[in-house]
């Protein structure tokens, strides 16, 4: 959490930085952001840089705080390297620690201290005077690791120059699955723990949904006992479905009657206007979350978005049951027989959910017709308005 702190008041106080040119210099810290965010002056202290670049290209004496999507320490650090970014490579020695998460790192220079890795992609390919905590999907190690080596991955290599000082902990799917070299370190130094024990390692991979699956595979249910799971979760996505669209009918039933109003009228418009309106929100949102300011506001936008889908997914559950009975036995009205309708119209939604690939197809087009219809009365364009 520390570290996480660090990282965010760092992206913070590089604000300032954005009129600066090229960065912003207090005392004998540096704050950088933009672009390419750079340390390439002499004397500085500690380093604050978010960019979509980040690089030390000059040495630091304190510590270096980095966001971004590539990020490089090109020049020795004299203290802590804490890096958050895609890609990260450390090619300067680092005299104490390096934290970083990450979808990639390449360690190509000394660490002092300890090593901690959370991500995707680890090469080690340089001494780590401390510990090395690694959790990742693949890592390679070929360098020297002095003190103890917590290993959670699910595919580990170990070249020629790998050897590890202290003790290594290994939690794995499958014990004994992850080859460790006699000349990394000795049978009495290694410790094999279940990968599910593992502390501080995110299940970012779903390594544990993967093994209760391959549990399950290996212990084959009886066809009794699958045609009964199977019904009970459909069982379980028809009560959803049945009880947002009984609300929906029960306690509006006005806008009950102008959604059905509006969808048997304008069915193609409902549907265009539900595309737009849901498309747009989440467009919205993702344009936020590119700008700083922007990212407190795209929350917002993807609950609005969330909360449209919802409704209208409801709303397009209502209205199927209730077009289906009024064209089997006529129209009728009343409390009763509005919710009699939406469960009719959950039953049907489930059932065309279950198609494989087109399932999805249509449950999304059922909520759109329904946003897109909410929209319509809520907002009243111009292009569909009456004359």
């Amino acid at each position: 959490m520390r570290q996480l702190f660090f990282l965010f008041v760092s992206m913070v106080l590089a604000l300032p930085a954005a009129a600066q040119e090229p960065a912003l210099r207090l005392g004998n810290d540096v704050y950088d952001n933009g672009r390419a965010a750079t340390v390439a002056s002499q004397g500085v202290d500690d380093a604050f840089l978010a960019g979509g670049r980040s690089t030390i290209t000059a040495p630091i004496s304190g510590t270096a705080h980095m966001v971004g999507r590539w990020i490089s320490v090109r020049s020795a650090v004299g203290g802590t390297v804490y890096a958050l970014g895609q890609r990260v490579a450390v090619d300067a020695p680092v005299a104490q620690d390096v934290t970083v998460i990450a979808q990639q790192l390449n360690v190509n220079a000394s660490v002092g201290g300890d090593l901690r890795f959370l991500g995707s992609d680890l090469t080690l390919a340089a001494e780590v005077k401390g510990d090395a905590l690694v959790s990742s999907e693949f890592a390679l190690l070929d360098a020297p690791v002095k003190g103890d080596l917590l290993l959670t991955v699910a595919d580990a290599e170990f070249g020629p120059n790998a050897s590890v000082t202290g003790r290594i902990i290994v939690y794995e799917s499958e014990i004994g699955r992850t080859a460790i070299p006699d000349f990394v370190a000795a049978a009495d130094q290694i410790e094999r723990r279940p990968r599910a024990d593992a502390p501080k390692s995110p299940d970012l991979f779903g390594w544990r949904a993967k093994e209760r699956a391959i549990a399950q595979n290996a212990t084959p249910q009886p066809t009794t006992e699958k045609v009964i799971t199977y019904a009970r979760a459909k069982l379980r996505v028809f009560l959803i479905y049945a009880l947002m669209a009984v609300l929906f009918a029960a306690l509006l039933p006005r806008l009950f009657e102008d959604m059905y109003e509006e969808l048997e009228d304008t069915p193609g418009q409902s549907f265009l206007w539900g595309g737009i309106a849901l498309s747009g929100l989440l467009g919205v949102s993702v344009l936020l979350v590119t700008t700083l300011w922007g990212a407190f506001v795209a929350p917002i936008t993807l609950f609005a978005g969330a909360l449209l889908a919802v409704f209208g997914f409801a709303i397009g559950i209502a209205i199927i049951g209730q077009w289906v009975a009024i064209k089997t036995y006529g129209e009728k009205t009343g409390l009763i027989h509005r919710c009699l309708t939406a469960c009719l119209g959950a039953a049907i939604v489930t059932m065309f959910a279950m198609i494989p690939t087109l399932g999805w197809a249509i449950q999304i087009l059922v909520a759109s017709c329904g946003a897109g219809a909410l929209a319509l009365k809520i907002m009243q364009p111009k292009l569909f308005a009456q004359s």
